[in-house]
């Protein structure tokens, strides 16, 4: 029996992770890049002896990768390896000690560090840990299915999420419930960058970006993040998928709605 045929665009981290479970589940997989090389934003260069990702250089729960790699029939540890990063990074205050925050799993330590610096804060802590577990318990079924219609809002998931979205108040208004010290609430709200806003203007939702962090730590690849996207398109390949590089795609080909292939720049059609 011939192999369902699946063509993807793209070979950034959302286009190698669907062709990894495709070509794992049997499927014939062609993704085409307009790049010369794989990753998107998650991709490298190099200068001189030295690489450097171009994209982020550390990522958040690691699990979620996991995950694809176990569906894949494969092991993450086994491909790349992973560094937790504790404490995950210094802030420096003008006339305080440098803050170094740890991840909830050395909690003690991250304890010490708040009372050394802010003293009596270390309660506020487990009270934001608390009350933003809950949060995410309740937001993450809905980060799992898609938005196509006003309808889809109404679902049952999502009715329950909205008394924890906090998205009438800013990350900074949230993180105020926990903290009166204004570097604590900076130390907790400079996440925001990670979406390219400033926590003053950002849903007060996005408290979970800082949550995620220091629930299930910051993490380096060994190598550099770029590993994992050259990592997963060489297990494609050797599932039998193809990458094709250089080829940018000029429009996807229809008939009667449905697609039914694409066209290349370079006038070529694939079907």
């Amino acid at each position: 029996m011939e192999k369902k045929k699946i063509i993807i665009i793209g070979a950034g981290p959302g286009g190698l992770a669907a062709g990894l479970l495709l070509s794992s589940k049997g499927y014939s997989v062609k993704i085409y890049e307009k790049k010369p090389y794989v990753g998107g934003r998650n991709s490298s260069f190099n200068l001189g002896d030295y690489k450097f990702d171009l994209g982020p250089t550390f990522f958040l729960m690691p699990q979620v990768l996991e995950d694809i790699f176990i569906e894949a029939g494969e092991r993450l540890d086994e491909r790349v390896n992973l560094i937790e990063i504790n404490p995950m990074y210094r802030l420096k205050f003008y006339g305080l000690d440098d803050f170094n925050p740890y991840s909830y799993n050395k909690k003690f330590l991250m304890y010490g560090e708040m009372e050394k610096i802010f003293p009596y804060s270390s309660k506020s802590y487990d009270k934001y840990m608390n009350r933003e577990s809950k949060k995410f318990s309740k937001l993450e079924p809905c980060l799992k299915v898609p938005y196509l219609s006003l309808v889809d809002y109404l679902k049952p998931n999502f009715l329950k999420a909205l008394p924890y979205l906090d998205a009438h108040k800013s990350i900074y208004d949230v993180l105020g419930n926990y903290y009166k010290e204004e570097e604590l609430k900076l130390s907790f709200t400079f996440q925001a960058k990670y979406i390219g806003m400033s926590p003053w203007v950002a849903p007060g939702t996005f408290s979970m970006i800082s949550y995620l962090e220091h629930k299930y730590g910051v993490f380096h690849v060994e190598g550099g993040l770029n590993r994992v996207s050259k990592v997963i398109s060489e297990l494609i390949i050797k599932k039998g998928g193809e990458i094709f590089l250089d080829t940018p795609v000029k429009e996807i080909l229809f008939k009667d709605k449905k697609a039914i292939g694409i066209k290349l720049d370079n006038g070529d059609t694939i079907e």
